[in-house]
C-alpha cells in the first residue's frame, strides 16, 4: 500500500544517508593515526639527541682515558728513569771505590763507609721497590693485632733519632693519649717510620720536627710537623705519587718511594693522611688510623 511504501522508503533514506556518518568517523581516525605518528616522531627526535649526547660523552671520555693513558705511561717511563739513575749511580760509585782499593789497598778503610753507605742505600731501594710492587698486585699479607700507638710511636722516635741528630734537627714527641688500633705493627711502624724521616730530610740543620699522638671520638690522630722547606701548591697533590720528589729541594738519600708506601699502608688499616703545607714554613702530616673502645 502507499503507507508501506512510504515508511520502507523511509528507513531506506535514513540508512542511505547514515553512511555519511563515516565521513567525521574516518576524519577522527586519520587525526588519531596522525597524531599518533607525531608522538612517535617526536619521541625518535628524543632518542635521536640522546644518543648524540650519549656520543659526544663517550667521546669526552674516551678522551680523557687516553689521556689518563698517556700519563700513566709517561709516569711509567719518568719512574723507570728515575729507578734506573739511583741504581746506576750507586754502582757507579761502587765501582771508583773498588778500582781505588785495587790500585792503593791502602785505602780500603777509607773507601769501606762509602762502600756500606751505597750497598745500603741500593738495598732500601730494591726493598721499596718490590713492596710497591706487592702492593700493585695485593701480594701484601696484613697481620691482625692489637697495636698500642703509643709504644709503636716510641719506638719509632727511638730509631729516628739517630737521622735527626746526623742532621742537627731537634724531634720531640708528644703523647696526649694512650691509642690502641687493630693492624700490622710492623707495617705501621714502617709507615710512620718513612714519614718521620722525609719530615727529618726536608728540614734544614737547626730546624724541628715535632711529632704528636692524641684521640678525639674513636680516631687517633697523629701528626708530624716540620719547619723545613714546605711544599709548593703545585706539588701538594703529587708528592704521594710514586718516585715524585719536591722541586726545588736539596738531593737526599730518599728513595722516592716513603711517601707512597706509608700511604698504602694506612691506607689498608682504613685511615688516611692529610697534608698541610707553607712554601718556606714547614709541613704538617696528619695520619687518622681508627682506635679499638
Amino acid at each position: 500500500s502507499p503507507i508501506n511504501t512510504m515508511q520502507v522508503g523511509y528507513w531506506l533514506r535514513v540508512m542511505r544517508y547514515s553512511k555519511s556518518f563515516n565521513i567525521p568517523f574516518a576524519l577522527c581516525c586519520l587525526l588519531l593515526i596522525n597524531r599518533l605518528f607525531a608522538e612517535k616522531f617526536l619521541e625518535s627526535e628524543a632518542l635521536a639527541t640522546q644518543l648524540e649526547q650519549s656520543n659526544q660523552m663517550l667521546e669526552v671520555k674516551v678522551l680523557e682515558r687516553t689521556k689518563e693513558l698517556k700519563d700513566q705511561q709517561k709516569q711509567r717511563n719518568t719512574f723507570m728513569m728515575n729507578i734506573f739513575h739511583d741504581l746506576r749511580t750507586p754502582l757507579f760509585v761502587l765501582n771508583g771505590s773498588i778500582e781505588r782499593v785495587k790500585s792503593v789497598p791502602e785505602k780500603i778503610n777509607q773507601e769501606l763507609p762509602v762502600i756500606m753507605e751505597r750497598l745500603d742505600f741500593t738495598q732500601h731501594l730494591v726493598e721499596d721497590l718490590f713492596l710497591m710492587a706487592k702492593f700493585e698486585d695485593n701480594q701484601v699479607i696484613f697481620e691482625t693485632e692489637r697495636v698500642p700507638l703509643g709504644e709503636l710511636l716510641d719506638r719509632v722516635i727511638k730509631a729516628c733519632l739517630l737521622v735527626s741528630e746526623k742532621k742537627e734537627v731537634l724531634l720531640e714527641y708528644n703523647k696526649y693519649n694512650e691509642c690502641i688500633t687493630w693492624g700490622d705493627e710492623y707495617r705501621l711502624e714502617q709507615a710512620f717510620q718513612n714519614l718521620i724521616v722525609n719530615a727529618i730530610y726536608y728540614t734544614k740543620p737547626k730546624g724541628n720536627v715535632y711529632v704528636e699522638l692524641k684521640s678525639i671520638d674513636n680516631i687517633a690522630y697523629i701528626s708530624i710537623t716540620d719547619t723545613g722547606v714546605g711544599i709548593s701548591e703545585a706539588d701538594v697533590d703529587k708528592i704521594f705519587d710514586r718516585y715524585y720528589r719536591v722541586s726545588g729541594t736539596e738531593k737526599h738519600q730518599s728513595t722516592g718511594l716513603g711517601l707512597s708506601i706509608a700511604q698504602e699502608i694506612i691506607k689498608q688499616h682504613q685511615g688516611c693522611i692529610s697534608v698541610k703545607s707553607e712554601l718556606g714554613k714547614g709541613t704538617i702530616f696528619t695520619v687518622q688510623l681508627p682506635v679499638i673502645l
